[in-house]
């Protein structure tokens, strides 16, 4: 199947985000950011090790957004634990000189995951709120929505301008799950919340209107998708429940989504699928327990998958990256408190 290695990147309090830069086929770059008040962030260079400090805080960093431009991200700032971001703000971070700026970009109250679209007409920022507003952790009476806004490029290391965001997607509580990807041959991005997985279409052009379809009507906490099975046709995967305690792949089936395959987790937190060296695998994380970070393998028997425990240290946020030998994964290792990257070889590809 595949071996495994362990390389701890950094290590460093309620370390929760993360995200990497590729050069062919391999992570040059990696971001890790903490949930905590008092969070750091900082940015590993995978070729010699060094760890560069972006900032000492604020944390409350839910999403690193890299935008392609050398040592630039975007991130949050100000969602702290459990659920308290009414002040949450994206920020950009750059070089300057010799060091790094960090500067808000504007304020998006619960702004729980963004990401940079790169459309045939321009580049577009779409962000996903938690709620709408909260009285205190418990409440969810006011629901979150999903927002897209035009996104200009700065020239230089001039101040980023706020975009002016628009309500493409609304009445979602709990709204977890975001998910970047491909479905059903169209470029789309699955969001899940407690009132279920929908997907949005980007319009074809500026001023057309964004598409939207109801997938799922289960609660679900986050979503990705991809063909395990080999027919063809995508299947949903979501964690059951906010944060819950299940996985399960989902097929189109008489008209609707039936649950082909599940397996247990206890706060189920990541997930990824694709094909890593030649077969179809999916892998999960969870935060509680046993903490696992496990690789299923659904190429010989896509109702009996092959396991394999990459880690156990408690993931929130992974990053995978195929490449011809199998994958490296970056995992936040939120409850040991690690940045780490895992190395996937396949022992046998293609056997």
């Amino acid at each position: 199947m595949f071996s495994v290695t362990k390389r701890v990147l950094a290590e460093f309090d309620k370390l929760y985000a993360i995200a990497g830069v590729v050069d062919q086929g391999h992570f040059k770059t990696c971001y890790a950011a903490s949930e905590g008040r008092e969070g750091r962030c900082v940015q590993i260079d995978l070729e010699d090790g060094r760890v560069s400090e972006r900032w000492s805080s604020p944390g409350g960093t839910m999403t690193l957004c890299p935008t392609g431009k050398e040592g630039e991200f975007l991130a949050t700032q100000g969602f702290w634990p459990v659920f308290d971001a009414a002040e949450s703000v994206i920020v950009r971070s750059y070089r300057e000189g010799n060091g790094y700026v960090t500067e808000p970009v504007q304020k998006i109250p619960y702004l729980h995951r963004f990401e940079l679209l790169n459309l045939s007409w321009g580049r577009v920022l779409l962000a996903a709120t938690l709620c709408g507003g909260k009285e205190n952790k418990d409440d969810w009476s006011k629901p979150g929505a999903v927002y897209a806004g035009a996104y200009a490029e700065t020239a230089g290391n001039h101040r980023t301008e706020p975009v002016s965001l628009e309500p493409v997607l609304t009445g979602l509580t709990k709204n977890h799950g975001f998910c970047q990807t491909s479905f059903r041959g169209r470029e789309a991005v699955l969001i899940a919340a407690s009132e279920g997985v929908s997907a949005l279409y980007p319009p074809a052009g500026k001023e057309d209107k964004w598409e939207t379809e109801k997938l799922l009507s289960r609660e679900a906490s986050d979503v990705v998708c991809c063909d395990l099975d080999g027919d063809g046709q995508d299947e949903l995967v979501i964690i059951e429940g906010f944060h819950g305690n299940l996985v399960t792949v989902n097929k189109w089936t008489d008209g609707g989504f039936q649950t082909v395959w599940s397996t247990p987790v206890t706060f189920g937190h990541a997930l990824w699928c694709g094909e890593i060296a030649g077969r179809r695998c999916l892998i999960t994380g969870y935060r509680r327990e046993g903490m696992e970070l496990t690789l299923f393998d659904f190429t010989e028997d896509s109702r009996n998958p092959a396991r394999l425990t990459i880690g156990n240290g408690g993931p929130s946020q992974i990053c995978v990256c195929p490449n011809e030998n199998g994958a490296e994964i970056l995992s936040a290792d939120r409850e040991r408190g690690q940045a780490v990257l895992y190395t996937v070889t396949a022992e046998n590809k293609g056997g």
